[in-house]
């Protein structure tokens, strides 16, 4: 994710206390496109420089036996 011309990572020791991860037990939409959605994720962020919240939702599908990513969105709120 980035925010404020800063990257940031779940696998960054510098970061990754930044990034909270919340796995949806059950998709907030079933289908998109006529594609079943089989797993959501949605990650949040504050940003450390100017205290920004950012959330995304990655949205996965099920290909071939495996997990691809249909798509991704975000919302991002300034705080002040």
């Amino acid at each position: 994710m980035i925010c404020c011309g800063l990257l940031y990572n779940t696998k960054d020791p510098d970061t990754y206390w930044c990034i909270n991860t919340y796995l949806m037990k059950k998709p907030t939409i079933q289908y998109y496109r006529k594609k079943k959605i089989e797993k959501e994720v949605v990650y949040s962020l504050c940003c450390k420089k100017n205290g920004c919240i950012k959330i995304e939702i990655h949205r996965y599908i099920k290909e071939k036996d495996t997990l691809k990513l249909l798509f991704k969105f975000s919302l991002t709120e300034f705080l002040g």
